[in-house]
């Protein structure tokens, strides 16, 4: 639509065409959304390319429809058209035979009427409203984008994100440009899979998803600093939990969960007792295969937090 007249040899038709192309910038932009909506054209990457349903669609076209001499012709007339205006009333009786030939050809006999399926229209529907320049978002096949297209505000949210496990539906992606958090697994740094609250985050460049902290319910006091204790994925820590020692603020009170000492798990509800001054009982193989039950404090060394079995 830029470029026709690299493809017309007439030296006359092509000056007519020559830098100026069909349409707009604006007019194009809407025709091939009009085409991608209809089912004609698709995007793979940055390309934009006809169906198998598009191309079938050109094939059973008229050549002298399908001619860029005709359009050049009548882009000829228009310029023509404003130094003479008899020349109008010549183009719309040229127009109106032209209309009429081709009416007369798709009710002969003759025509091939072999029906063209579209069996993967792309129909667009809207997600939701663009949240940097207020137009409309689509769903593409890997990612939702603004309307605006590439010299717009650049709105792409990918399906497939490094943070979270599967893909953002098109349900989900609704949800987040209304500006609610949604939920969706994920993988820690450590690979354990957990369950979270994720909203949308505009870093200027780039739409991220990003994870929502959800509110901690303390398990206690630290016996440290007095500060609150906060039960973590291996561990149970301060909220001042950065140590002296590392050069950084904190009294350095941590718990781990497992506690390989003394071959025992220490739950949260453990982590409370303990915190409360309270002893807490585990029970115990022994060697015999007989179990018992086995009495833990927890002692403060001043620069670890151990447990330690006390024998009743």
């Amino acid at each position: 639509m830029n470029n026709i007249d690299n493809r017309i040899d007439d030296k006359e038709l092509k000056a007519a065409v020559s830098g100026r192309g069909i349409g707009t910038e604006a007019t194009r932009a809407e025709v091939i959304e009009q085409l991608i909506s209809a089912g004609y054209l698709e995007r793979q990457g940055k390309s934009i390319i006809a169906t198998d349903f598009g191309r079938a669609f050109i094939r059973s076209l008229p050549d002298n429809i399908k001619s860029l001499e005709r359009t050049a012709e009548w882009e000829q007339v228009f310029t023509n058209i404003k130094s003479d205006t008899s020349a109008a009333e010549r183009l719309l009786e040229e127009v109106r035979e032209f209309v009429k030939s081709v009416i007369d050809y798709e009710k002969s006999p003759t025509r091939d009427r072999t029906p063209a399926q579209c069996e993967n229209p792309y129909s667009r529907k809207v997600i939701g409203i663009c949240p940097r320049c207020g137009r409309n978002i689509y769903e593409g096949k890997k990612n939702y984008y603004c309307e605006s297209g590439k010299g717009g505000c650049g709105f792409t949210l990918w399906k497939d994100q490094i943070t979270i496990k599967g893909s953002v539906t098109a349900e989900k992606a609704e949800r987040l440009l209304k500006g609610e958090a949604v939920q969706f697994k994920a993988l820690t740094k450590e690979g354990n899979a957990y369950t979270a609250d994720f909203v949308l985050e505009d870093t200027g460049k780039y739409i991220n998803l990003t994870r929502i902290k959800s509110d901690k319910k303390p398990l206690g006091k630290c016996p440290r600093c007095g500060k609150a204790v906060f039960e973590g994925n291996k561990n149970y820590y301060c909220e001042m939990r950065n140590s002296p020692v590392n050069g950084r603020d904190g009294c350095g009170f941590n718990v781990w969960k497992e506690d390989k000492y003394n071959g025992i798990n220490v739950t949260a509800a453990n982590m409370t007792d303990l915190l409360n001054g309270k002893a807490i009982y585990k029970q115990k193989k022994k060697l015999n295969g007989e179990t018992e039950r086995t009495k833990y404090t927890m002692v403060d060394t001043g620069t670890y937090v151990n447990i330690r079995h006390e024998k009743e």
